[in-house]
């Protein structure tokens, strides 16, 4: 950070602490008090640490500030205050924790009753969060004799702030074994216990999200701490065979069937409350969750989104199950009636007068979460409740409703593609035993597998799932062609779940069971469910299909004259994964460039084109052999020589601006011969025309090449006339003549013949009297 390397300008907390008088609050009104702290000044530090300057922070976090101050600066000291204290500076941690007196007025906020101030909370929680991090076991020393303080923290625990505490509070502890003696305390105060009476419907609604939130991460963090312990256990080859890894006694109470009972008993004993059924199957959702490994997630997305992972069983998997299975009549018995909501006023609602709610959806969540364990148990519970049924008329009522159909589709798609295991029945190799010291992760095949599979016997032949596909289907077919009408919301979800039975019926765990039951089947249905996959499904399942797109199934790219069609063909029987491999594999050619879009020259109508492209760039060969580049430039210098002499030097070497002053007398010179050659009888029309010519044919009467022997200036005429002079022509046939003749030019021979004649020079032995017009701007010749 910037102020631990005191890169800091000179501050005025020096000057202050200087003075003997000077008190907390005139030291807190500097802005970078917060910031002198942070980089450890030691005059600061001294001043702090002080017995009464610790009473008065302490008093500031812990008492909230007169109403009769504005409002602006009414919580500034306490706010810097609590920075101050929660710097982590050692000395200042130390000063606290051994003064039971600071320790028993900061602890003193938490017997306020409820509601707390958010903001006091939020600074009375970041204090002692610091000192509990770094200060553990003479925290613990000071909190183990002290009572009631967890029924405290817990009675608070709707605020935020208090919540996130006892979090770091069993979590945030460097020391590892401070942190287990903590964990200890907690669980011999029957912390988890008090904490799952939070969801009972005598508490009130506010406590049951911020218990169930605090439960879920209580879980989840205890869960990975242990699993990096295991892992840094096993890479330092430090746990010898037989030796265990401790797992905190915490995540061991909330794993064990008995809390799962109790919160189970808070949630169904009682009247029903929907708050707490809802928060409560949330922790019962988290205790079910299984965190796979990374690349079973990543390999091969299709194949894990189709088909269905195999379950992992673990004790804790194996307790919530064993719990649940005497409750599910009484989560089926939700699901058909539902609690109702105590609202004040009729409230309007605009897509179904009927609302599914959010307690039958939790309830559905929990369903899917069940099955996906595999356990043939609760698959024979289900069974017997006929709750299939219902889901699928749920699904049907609420077309709205995709939440819900997507767990109705996944309940389809766990009975179709898992295979039952007796996952009650004792581990053919590992002994399950509660709150135990390892963790235990059983695959399916350590688990014995189910020899009936009731559940899929009562959806394919009791419950005839694909009749009630078809119906369902009939039923969007006809509100389609109704005036108005549009189509339904589960017709998604409903072609998967066709698309499950297709599927598993070929390939999978179940498929000589499925084919078996639909040969069960009528008959007559059994047609009607091949038509209906041929007609509607495979149709539907085809439209839906995205195949990547390659360099082949693009148009090949054809000439003009080529009458070919331009519509890309897709071949159908490419297998998605070779054209997903062949895509990333290929390398961007030549050829492949070309084929993709379209080519330069079909941008452009070939009226627009001035020339024809070239189809191919000139290749020019050079020469390698030395010699040859050495008769190459001998012969370049030969002709140079032949076109230009040598220009001698003066003896003050160049001078610019007498060149440039020669220049511009020859021009005026060639300006004045042209005004007088101009015959005056030309016309302004053709006083234009010879203008224009003159203009576009201007050439420098200066040769930078030659030289005067005699004046030693460089002169800008040649010594002859490049042009060659005809005999004056008339008036009359000065517009038909007055042009360029190359006739006479010989371009093989350019050192030894005058290149072009022109027919309007007046005379052919000087060159300023070249009818030339001089131009405005000077021409520098360099």
């Amino acid at each position: 950070m910037f102020w631990r390397f005191n890169n800091m300008c000179t501050t005025n907390i020096d000057n202050l602490l200087n003075d003997e008088d000077v008190t907390l609050q005139r030291l807190m009104d500097e802005d970078d008090i917060i910031q002198e702290c942070k980089s450890s000044n030691r005059k600061l530090v001294n001043f702090l640490v002080k017995s009464e300057v610790l009473h008065e922070l302490v008093s500031l976090v812990t008492k909230e500030p007169s109403t009769q101050t504005a409002e602006v600066v009414r919580f500034k000291y306490n706010n810097i205050a609590a920075e101050l204290l929660s710097c982590d500076i050692a000395v200042i941690n130390d000063a606290i924790v051994t003064d039971d007196v600071l320790l028993s007025e900061l602890c003193q906020f938490i017997c306020n009753e409820p509601p707390l101030n958010p903001l006091m909370a939020s600074f009375f929680s970041k204090t002692m969060a610091v000192l509990v991090g770094r200060k553990a076991e003479k925290m613990l020393q000071y909190l183990k004799p002290k009572e009631g303080f967890l029924s405290q923290l817990l009675k608070h625990l709707g605020t935020s702030a208090i919540m996130d505490l006892v979090l770091k509070l069993v979590t945030c502890v460097e020391n590892k074994n401070s942190r287990l003696e903590i964990a200890q305390w907690l669980y011999s105060e029957h912390f988890v216990e008090n904490l799952l009476g939070l969801l009972s419907e005598k508490t009130e609604t506010d406590l049951h999200g911020n218990a169930a939130q605090l439960l879920c991460d209580l879980l989840r963090l205890l869960r990975d701490m242990h699993a990096q312990n295991l892992a840094n256990e096993m890479s330092t080859e430090q746990t010898h065979q037989g030796e265990t890894v401790e797992v905190d006694p915490i995540l061991c109470a909330l794993e064990s069937k008995a809390m799962v009972d109790r919160l189970l008993g808070n949630m169904l004993d009682s009247q029903i409350c929907e708050s707490s059924i809802v928060h409560g199957i949330t922790v019962l959702l988290t205790l079910l969750e299984v965190r796979r490994p990374p690349q079973l997630l990543s390999s091969e997305p299709e194949v894990y989104d189709r088909f269905p992972p195999d379950p992992v069983v673990t004790s804790c998997i194996r307790n919530t199950v064993e719990a649940l299975i005497p409750r599910l009549k009484d989560f089926h018995q939700i699901l058909s009636q539902p609690p109702q909501e105590k609202n004040e006023g009729d409230v309007a609602v605009s897509a179904c007068n009927k609302p599914f709610g959010f307690v039958r959806l939790q309830v559905t969540r929990l369903f899917a979460a069940l099955i996906a364990t595999g356990s043939s148990e609760v698959q024979n519970e289900l069974a017997s409740l006929h709750t299939f049924p219902l889901l699928l008329d749920m699904m049907v009522e609420f077309s709205h409703n995709n939440f819900l159909h997507a767990q109705v589709e996944r309940s389809v798609q766990y009975v179709l593609g898992l295979e039952p295991i007796d996952l009650l029945q004792p581990s053919t190799q590992l002994t399950v035993n509660d709150c135990s010291l390892r963790t235990e992760h059983r695959t399916q095949s350590e688990q014995p597998t189910s020899s009936t599979h009731c559940l899929l016997s009562y959806l394919m032949i009791d419950m005839c799932i694909v009749r009630r596909i078809m119906d369902a289907w009939e039923l969007n077919d006809q509100h389609e062609i109704q005036q108005g009408g549009h189509r339904k919301g589960y017709m998604g979800h409903l072609i998967r779940m066709a698309n499950y039975v297709m599927d598993f019926g070929k390939q999978g765990k179940n498929a000589i069971r499925i084919q078996e039951l639909m040969q069960d089947l009528p008959e007559e249905l059994r047609v009607r469910w091949n038509n209906f996959v041929e007609n509607k499904v495979t149709p539907a399942i085809r439209n839906n299909e995205i195949i990547p797109v390659t360099s082949h199934m693009v148009a090949p790219r054809v000439s003009s004259d080529e009458e070919e069609s331009d519509l890309i063909r897709v071949p159908k029987d490419t297998a998605a994964q070779e054209v997903f491999a062949e895509y990333q594999m290929e390398v961007m050619t030549k050829p492949i460039v070309t084929q993709f879009g379209f080519a330069d020259s079909q941008f452009n109508d070939s009226e627009d084109q001035l020339r024809p492209q070239p189809e191919t760039l000139a290749n020019i060969a050079l020469p390698q052999d030395g010699d040859e580049l050495t008769q190459q430039s001998e012969l370049f210098e030969q002709v140079c020589n032949e076109r230009m002499h040598t220009r001698p030097k003066t003896l003050d070497g160049d001078d610019d601006a007498e060149d440039n002053e020669t220049w511009l007398q020859s021009r005026r010179r060639s300006s004045e011969n042209a005004s007088t050659v101009r015959p005056e009888f030309v016309s302004d029309e053709e006083n234009t025309i010879a203008d224009v010519a003159n203009d576009s044919m201007d050439i420098d009467s200066l040769d930078p090449w030659a030289s005067d022997g005699d004046s030693g200036i460089p002169v800008a005429a040649d010594a002859g006339n490049p042009w060659e002079s005809v005999p004056t022509c008339s008036a009359g046939e000065e517009e038909e003549q007055s042009w360029a003749n190359f006739s006479k030019a010989d371009f093989d021979n350019p050192a030894g013949t005058t290149p072009m004649e022109v027919s309007d020079s007046p005379s052919a032995g000087s060159a300023e009297n070249l009818p030339l017009v001089a131009s405005t701007e000077p021409k520098f010749i360099s």
